[in-house]
């Protein structure tokens, strides 16, 4: 089994919270804590060391079996405390083996991501100008509601309070060139699309899962809740939209494309 089954993960949390630390609210965020799950640990633990330690264990108390070592590298990792990673793995070699193992296991279980089309993609395309204006979400990971990035041509940062959805506006924002260079790439085809098959692959579900470094799909989805698609809108500085709407369903996801 998994390095991280029943409580074999906890001989880890001493060192992970000498080494993270003041940036325990990072963690948490990358461990899908809520604002007030988070201000809870930080109002009964005196220190940045307690609050740490604290919520592992509260996180291994709500995930059981899913809170391995390699989920909390990977939620490390997304933090931006890689040094943290790179410490554990020179402490305890078997976390290299138990890695390259779990990055095999996701290959295989990559599915493939479908889009279907219900109108010509000419017509998403015909005015779309290529200089992104402003990004929206809805329903990914922390997001519940429709939420708007403003983006312009200038724009060097995002910046934001700990926990905030930096990182995952900007993997969104891959995400969202990512679909868009995907379709883009098949309009040079002379077929009509509504000529073609009603679905045609676009990209796999690794793809989503590298770019949020989840070590499973349904993290994508705001409290894992994958009855309610993820939608990723992007809007254009001459005021055109392009909308993704990510359905998951039983044997992989599927990409609507919604003019």
């Amino acid at each position: 089994g998994q390095l991280g089954r029943d409580a074999g993960v906890r001989k880890f949390f001493y060192f992970i919270k000498e080494k993270v630390s003041s940036d325990w609210k990072d963690l948490a965020f990358h461990l899908r804590f809520g604002q007030a799950d988070i201000d809870n640990i930080a109002g009964r633990n005196r220190d940045d060391k307690s609050r740490c330690m604290d919520l592992l264990e509260e996180w291994v108390k709500h995930n059981g079996e899913r809170a391995s070592i390699e989920v909390l590298m990977e939620a490390l990792s997304e933090a931006n405390l890689q040094s943290a990673v790179d410490l554990l793995k020179h402490n305890y070699h078997e976390l290299d083996m138990a890695q390259a193992s779990g990055s095999q296991r996701k290959r295989k279980r990559a599915v493939t991501l479908h889009l279907e089309e219900e109108v010509p993609m000419e017509e998403h395309f015909s005015s779309w100008n290529g200089t992104l204006a402003a990004l929206t979400v809805k329903h990914l990971q922390h997001f519940k509601d429709s939420t708007t990035a403003h983006i312009g041509p200038k724009t060097t940062a995002i910046i934001g309070s700990n926990a905030s959805g930096k990182t995952t506006f900007l993997r969104a924002w891959l995400l969202f060139a990512t679909l868009l260079y995907e379709m883009s790439s098949r309009l040079s085809d002379t077929q009509s699309w509504l000529e073609r098959v009603h679905q045609c692959q676009l990209i796999s579900n690794s793809v989503i899962t590298d770019i949020f470094a989840l070590s499973d799909i349904r993290d994508f989805w705001y409290k894992r809740s994958t009855a309610t698609p993820v939608v990723i809108s992007g809007t254009d500085t001459g005021g055109n939209e392009v909308n993704f709407t990510i359905n998951y369903e039983l044997g992989g996801t599927v990409v609507n494309v919604v003019k």
